[in-house]
């Protein structure tokens, strides 16, 4: 996450990503489908998590991926993305 643009908070995030609430983003880092960092305990969020939060949205809620593939195609970009 290092070199990137300014850290985000959970409303940027929420604000950025259209159909997400506090709530779910929430639910996407306790399963590790998105790590932002911590500082003071708040998670900060690069845009490569904005990303990341917009791409496990678009699997589920348009092409409707059951979520328990979901892992499995976020390891694959990685791979790809590094």
């Amino acid at each position: 996450h290092e070199g990137l643009s300014m850290a985000l908070s959970e409303s940027d995030v929420v604000a950025a990503v259209g159909g997400i609430t506090a709530r779910r983003l929430r639910a996407l880092i306790r399963r590790g489908w998105v790590q932002p960092e911590r500082r003071g305990g708040a998670p900060e969020f690069s845009e490569i998590d904005v990303a990341r939060v917009r791409l496990v949205c678009h699997l589920t809620d348009r092409l409707e991926v059951p979520e328990e593939d979901v892992p499995l195609i976020l390891s694959l970009v990685d791979q790809v993305y590094g």
